[in-house]
């Protein structure tokens, strides 16, 4: 749930936005989310109306800035995905995303453990752990297979690797394929035993495509888009921590 607090600064944000439309539109806009045009002043000056404009949203209670600040996201954005790209750079830099008509705070994803996964990562993993918390365990499910998808999108991009195949298991093994050599060499390097090298590198492998391959499965029968049935808070919370671990295997093999 978002505080009043963030309502306030996902609104300060989307204030900023609103100097692109003209003020005609900019009027119907506010209308629409629910602002009260007559309290806006009938000059077309704009430090005028968003003054008025402020004032009235400070003294709106949380729920009434939640629909306000949805319903002006959804008609500056719609039919426009470089206006919703620029909306959800600009909410992430701030610990926010937008989805689906949601915002979402991209800090659930803890702060520990953001500086070891991929920027592209975190939009999704943060946005499977506001699922699960809020009980939706086949959306987690979906989300967290988001994750893995948008890192290894683009790596496939960054490396010239073509269009990746549908499954997770050849995506994952095919980006992951030079880290395993360089690993067992850098165990070697260290001082472990050639023997252990290769056995511990042998289970890692094994882990990494055991879990892609779980996550496969598991947006293909219980993820909220192309699941027939409902996953559990068990199998969510598993598809969150198997995504997280496959994107930071990701960052260290590239």
């Amino acid at each position: 749930m978002l505080t009043d607090e963030d309502w306030r600064g996902i609104y300060s944000i989307m204030r900023d936005m609103l100097t692109g439309p003209s003020v005609q539109r900019l009027r119907g806009m506010l209308g629409t989310a629910g602002f009260d045009l007559t309290r806006l002043p009938g000059e077309d000056r704009r430090s005028d109306i968003f003054a008025a404009l402020d004032a009235q949203f400070a003294q709106m209670d949380e729920q009434e800035k939640a629909r306000a600040v949805s319903a002006l996201a959804r008609r500056l954005i719609e039919d426009d995905d470089e206006r919703l790209e620029v909306l959800r750079r600009a909410l992430q830099g701030h610990g926010f995303d937008y989805f689906e008509g949601n915002f979402i705070p991209v800090g659930l994803v803890d702060d520990r453990d953001r500086a070891f996964l991929p920027d592209d990562a975190l939009p999704d993993l943060s946005k499977a752990l506001s699922r699960l918390a809020m009980g939706d365990y086949s959306g987690a499910v979906g989300a967290a297979c988001g994750a893995v998808d948008s890192v290894t999108q683009r790596l496939y991009e960054e490396r010239g690797l073509g269009t990746p195949p549908n499954s997770f298991q050849a995506k994952v093994n095919t980006l992951l394929g030079p880290l395993w050599e360089n690993l067992q060499e850098r165990f070697v390097e260290d001082g472990m035993g050639a023997g252990d090298a290769e056995e511990l590198v042998g289970h890692l492998r094994g882990n990494c495509n055991a879990s892609a391959h779980a996550l496969q499965v598991m947006r293909r029968t219980l993820g909220d888009v192309h699941g027939d049935r409902p996953a559990t808070v068990q199998t969510a919370y598993h598809a969150i921590k198997a995504a997280a671990g496959l994107c930071g295997m990701l960052v260290d093999g590239l």
